[in-house]
């Protein structure tokens, strides 16, 4: 399969356990059993980035106290430029036990808020257009990122509620595109957060729109988020057609895959 084979760069080395337990975490078939997992094995900022983004979506449901207690000792580290009220009240201890404030905890952050954020994120995490046709030197000193643990995983659960409120509203949808459309400044590996994060934002704009946003932002989608977009849905045969045309038609980019590789799935789907 196209997307797991992407997992097999961690930084020019093997993948551990850990790093596969990452992967796992990030995904949405990740069963429950995983979440106790990753309190063993120290991956709590990442878990609580899982589950805030899964709550936003889907709904505040009761976690294990194993979990939810593990969840309520991290410490919380946001950097300066996520320092609204809103996003400090999203993990206060009370939201892990009662969808009531979960859900007051969410109402509060103000759409613009939401898509500040995810617009101060892409300007640190993506290339700027001038940055990638190499018209300007990188904004943002290199040895400055990723954002170290444990920040990040704070961050990017922010970022998925702040992708969640968007979504959810319909509101200021350029800010999702515009993390869908960016180009990291350093090549990530599978389990890099915001990767994670484009496919969630990818995920959910296909909720809303179906193939015609697959199709209407080809050129500007890398195709490693076509593939995911087509993973993500039930199509019909009209319409895996129509997007194989148009991968055809369309000058498209990848990181690790090319029109070839897309089509091959887009076949196999059909086939099966």
């Amino acid at each position: 399969m196209i997307l797991p084979a992407l997992a097999g760069r961690r930084q020019g080395r093997s993948f551990t356990d850990d790093d596969w337990l990452e992967v796992r975490l990030l995904e949405d078939d990740a069963p429950e059993a995983l979440f106790e997992a990753a309190c063993e094995a120290d991956r709590l900022p990442g878990l609580r980035a899982r589950l805030w983004a899964d709550f936003a979506r889907d709904g505040y449901r009761p976690l294990p106290e194993a979990v939810a207690g593990a969840l309520a000792a991290l410490p919380v580290r946001l950097l300066p430029w996520a320092q609204a009220p809103c996003w400090h009240a999203l993990f206060a201890p009370d939201v892990l036990r009662s969808a009531e404030a979960w859900q007051a905890a969410l109402r509060a952050i103000p759409v613009e808020t939401a898509h500040d954020l995810l617009q101060a994120y892409v300007s640190q995490w993506a290339e700027s257009p001038e940055e990638a046709a190499g018209l300007a030197e990188p904004s943002v000193p290199h040895e400055s990122l990723p954002v170290p643990e444990p920040e990040a995983g704070d961050l990017h659960a922010a970022l998925a509620v702040a992708l969640e409120r968007l979504a959810e509203t319909g509101a200021q949808l350029d800010g999702i595109e515009a993390l869908l459309f960016a180009l990291p400044r350093q090549v990530p590996d599978f389990t890099d957060a915001g990767l994670w994060l484009q496919r969630r934002a990818c995920e959910r704009m296909v909720r809303r729109e179906g193939m015609t946003f697959l199709m209407r932002h080809l050129s500007s989608l890398r195709l490693e988020l076509v593939a995911y977009g087509l993973l993500r849905g039930d199509w019909s045969l009209d319409a895996r057609q129509r997007l194989r045309e148009a991968i055809s038609d369309t000058a498209c980019h990848g990181m690790e895959i090319d029109k070839e590789d897309v089509l091959a799935l887009v076949d196999e789907a059909w086939e099966g």
